[in-house]
């Protein structure tokens, strides 16, 4: 084992003089167990066993085992620096071959840009991870393979990575990308391509401070352009005034080190104002029953990551009167539904749109109207009454402890009870 505890000048890297730089270990915890494992029964004949996500395919050659065995693969959290994805433990852990198994990774199209930079680590009983000699890229393929001898944690890691891997950025505004890198060797990006023996992996540093120069590129247009938007050192992304199409780009960085380049990708996706889908059902006090599928028209308020605002674009609301009145009349409405038009009712929900689930609170609602006949049949005759049929497909103003949201990635579910009504509503970003 290569703990690789490689001396090099800073000088190589930024313009900082002659200090050198050492790089740093630190054992990593164990990864979380995450959903439950993909088991399969092995025997010499050999074959494959898939983790849930479909990203680790684990080969058998025949003969590598003697006789029938369980193996399961558990998704685990990513604990190795700069790890990509979800990391995977293999069980029987601790099991070892006398021929090698095959592990493989299957990369989503941002990864495999930086395929050459991307590598396969294991955690040994140290706690510390290792890249592996050996290891094998096939770019059209998407996939990135090593032969393993034994069972343990295994993850996938990059030099460089920019974070977050993938975010939403609102035409006009900036987003921060970070990069951080791991190296050993400032000549040649080692940590990728050990030659003969494993090693170990240091701690992350942030891309500003270890590398020069650097090569900001928005799909692979250096600094990008007004149509996809403009990227600057040290990951500064500012969306353009318009959604481009497609909506999501790429931005890009290239650390050049001295004998080798290390490429890093995340994704933007760029909206305006969007549409979301939802439905409402709302149950006043009187009974009433008032159900809504709404198409609504999303709009930021200006400078606020917090506060979204809906206004119906499109929709149906239905409302069903009880059967009975207090006095035993049962009472219908005709019609029952109305389609609804632009701006027909509002909604405006607040909630953190960086980060969920989280609390969130609904500050408006919706009431919509049209003309109908309200119809009252007693036993001593029917009373038909031309009149304004009023739906509040979201009860308004639910400031109070009763009503709650939850928001998380691109879904909006949200309950409200309390002395007037009580329903859900349910919006999808669509």
């Amino acid at each position: 084992m290569n703990k690789g505890y490689a001396l090099f000048a800073v000088a190589a890297l930024c313009a900082c003089g002659g200090s050198s730089f050492k790089p740093t270990y630190v054992a990593a915890g164990k990864g979380i167990t995450v959903g439950s494992p993909v088991t399969a029964t092995m025997d010499t004949t050999g074959g494959s066993i898939v983790s849930s996500d479909g990203r680790l395919e684990v080969t058998f050659p025949a003969g590598v085992l003697t006789a029938s065995t369980q193996i399961s693969v558990q998704t685990i959290t990513n604990t190795v620096p700069n790890g990509v994805g979800s990391a995977y433990r293999l069980s029987p852990e601790g099991t070892t071959f006398s021929k090698p198994v095959t592990l493989t990774f299957h990369l989503s199209d941002t990864e495999n840009a930086g395929i050459d930079s991307a590598f396969i680590a294991t955690q040994h009983a140290d706690n510390f991870w290792y890249s592996q000699p050996h290891q094998t890229r096939d770019s059209m393929a998407k996939t990135l393979s090593v032969n393993a001898t034994h069972f343990s944690d295994w993850a996938m890691v990059a030099t460089v990575v920019l974070t977050p891997a993938k975010t939403r950025v609102r035409t006009g505004t900036t987003a921060a990308f970070t990069g951080t890198i791991v190296v050993v060797d400032p000549n040649e990006n080692v940590l990728a391509n050990p030659e003969a023996d494993e090693l170990e992996i240091p701690n992350a540093s942030t891309l500003d401070k270890m590398t020069s120069p650097r090569i900001w590129a928005v799909n692979f247009i250096n600094g990008g352009n007004a149509v996809l938007g403009q990227v600057s050192d040290p990951g500064a992304f500012t969306a353009p005034g318009t959604m481009p199409n497609p909506s999501a780009v790429n931005v890009q960085v290239t650390a050049q080190l001295d004998k080798s380049k290390a490429f890093a990708s995340a994704e933007a996706d760029i909206y305006a104002n969007e549409l979301w889908s939802g439905t409402t059902d709302v149950t006043q006090i009187d009974g009433t029953k008032v159900h809504a599928d709404v198409t609504f028209t999303q709009k930021m308020e200006s400078g606020s990551q917090t506060m979204l605002h809906f206004t119906v674009q499109t929709g149906t609301v239905r409302v069903t009167p009880p059967a009975l009145s207090t006095a035993g009349c049962p009472q219908t409405l005709d019609p029952t539904t109305h389609e609804m038009g632009p701006n027909d009712g509002s909604l405006s929900v607040s909630y953190d749109l960086t980060s969920g689930p989280e609390d969130a609170t609904v500050v408006g609602g919706g009431t919509t109207a049209w003309p109908g006949t309200y119809t009252v049949t007693c036993s001593n005759g029917t009373q038909m009454v031309q009149s304004t049929i009023q739906a509040q497909w979201w009860p308004i103003n639910l400031l109070n402890p009763m009503a709650s949201m939850t928001a998380n990635n691109g879904v909006l579910d949200g309950t409200i009870g309390n002395q007037t009504a009580n329903g859900t509503i349910h919006l999808v970003r669509q």
